[in-house]
């Protein structure tokens, strides 16, 4: 059995992307029983209305697959506080709260100056909200999109999102929760960089409440594979990593230094994804059973897969989703694009 503590389903003005509804069939056949999605829609889910409505739809869709949410967090001191009775209302199917540090696919919800970040912390910890936090780190001011090219994709990974961005972020989230006195869980999310790792493992011994998360792709693919044809398939943020990245964070998941799996599943429409306008992401949920055998044949047991694909993400979110290990089915051509078709072909999976 899975949880994907990660995925963007697209309802409201984007749900010709993804929906709810679909993204929750398709976890059910892929084996996973709990999906937790994130608030970057158009508007963001940032209100309690907005909110309700879409723990309504998934309420309406026939599937047996647990849905979780987090709610957006902004600058606006008062949306916090109305986020953090949101919280207490509606948990567990809200699971805790997302901050972006760093612009992704809906700036609108982005807090990007340290300034806001230290003002939303100090909110948090004055009301003593104890729950998650989860953070997209990536710093402002070590991006510059200008740098990337759609004719040579990889420039996204190498120029317009260095992985000192992360880095940078991932350092000063740590610093200002701390300082701020901060006493709920941090989660750093589809971490990339082993830097990164340490770093929050480094602030794990001083006592603070920290982990990461780990993608499939992170584990798998280095930055070379976007020198391929359609290379901007792999465009997404954080962004792949140098040569020999891969390998050190499947070791430091099986270290325990990262705390589990999670898919960042977000996929777009293929006029969005390819050139000129490459849209960042990817989309992984109905590919758990390539990463399930992924992980097996890099000599995970079962034991630790059961606790970094499920165990981890309900014992920190506090949810009880039971771990009935079903099965799931692996269908190749659910979406537009197949960015796991090597992996197909490297694990011996066939379309059904």
């Amino acid at each position: 059995m899975v949880v994907d503590p990660h995925i963007h389903a697209r309802d409201f003005q984007e749900n010709r992307k993804e929906t709810i509804d679909h993204v929750l069939h398709a976890a059910r056949r892929a084996g996973v029983d709990g999906v937790f999605a994130m608030p970057n829609t158009r508007p963001p889910l940032t209100s309690r209305n907005l909110v309700r409505e879409y723990l309504r739809i998934a309420d309406k869709a026939s599937s047996k697959v647990f849905f979780g949410v987090y709610m957006g967090l902004t600058k606006d001191v008062e949306q916090v506080r109305r986020a953090i009775e949101v919280y207490r209302e509606y948990h567990p199917r809200v699971v805790g709260f997302k901050l972006y540090a760093g612009r992704s696919t809906n700036p609108e919800i982005s807090v990007t100056e340290n300034s806001g970040l230290r003002r939303i912390f100090s909110v948090l910890a004055k009301e003593g909200y104890d729950g998650i936090v989860a953070v997209h780190a990536e710093k402002e001011t070590e991006m510059d999109e200008t740098l990337f090219n759609s004719k040579n994709p990889i420039t996204h990974a190498i120029l317009a999102r260095p992985y000192r961005a992360e880095v940078e972020s991932i350092r000063d989230i740590l610093k200002i929760t701390e300082e701020t006195g901060y006493k709920g869980k941090l989660d750093i999310k589809h971490i990339s960089t082993p830097a990164g790792v340490q770093l929050v493992d480094e602030a794990r011994e001083r006592g603070q409440n920290v982990c990461c998360m780990v993608c499939p792709h992170h584990m798998m693919y280095n930055w070379n594979i976007m020198k391929s044809p359609n290379g901007w398939i792999w465009k997404m943020n954080p962004p792949l990593r140098v040569p020999g990245t891969p390998e050190k964070m499947l070791e430091l998941l099986r270290d325990g230094k990262i705390y589990g799996v999670e898919t960042d599943h977000a996929p777009h429409l293929l006029r969005d994804k390819e050139p000129p306008t490459c849209a960042s992401g990817l989309a992984a949920v109905h590919a758990w059973p390539l990463f399930l055998e992924f992980l097996r044949r890099n000599n995970f047991t079962e034991e630790k897969i059961d606790w970094i694909t499920h165990g981890a993400a309900v014992e920190r979110h506090e949810v009880d989703i039971d771990n009935s290990r079903r099965k799931g089915e692996y269908v190749s051509s659910e979406y537009e694009t197949n960015p796991w078709k090597p992996l197909e072909e490297q694990l011996g999976f066939g379309k059904t």
